[in-house]
């Protein structure tokens, strides 16, 4: 499923604090947030979308690879 980012306002600060958070998540706790976010599915909430990226991010700073694909402003998973 492709959802489409639309960046706003604000959202550089949102995204900062999520990955404060998923800094102190272990390995295990991140990839169980990711299988949770693919079980609720994308629901087209710019919320959920600024999460997902984060978690994005977060993958690839620890493990050097995501699960997560962000193509030319189109999250697909």
């Amino acid at each position: 499923m492709a959802q489409i980012y639309e960046r706003r306002k604000g959202d550089y600060e949102q995204m900062a604090k999520h990955l404060t958070k998923e800094k102190n998540y272990t390995g295990e706790i991140l990839i169980q947030q990711y299988n949770r976010m693919l079980k609720l599915g994308l629901m087209d909430v710019h919320a959920q979308k600024l999460y997902v990226l984060t978690l994005r991010i977060e993958f690839l700073e620890r493990f050097d690879r995501t699960p997560i694909l962000f193509e030319d402003n189109i999250n697909l998973d």
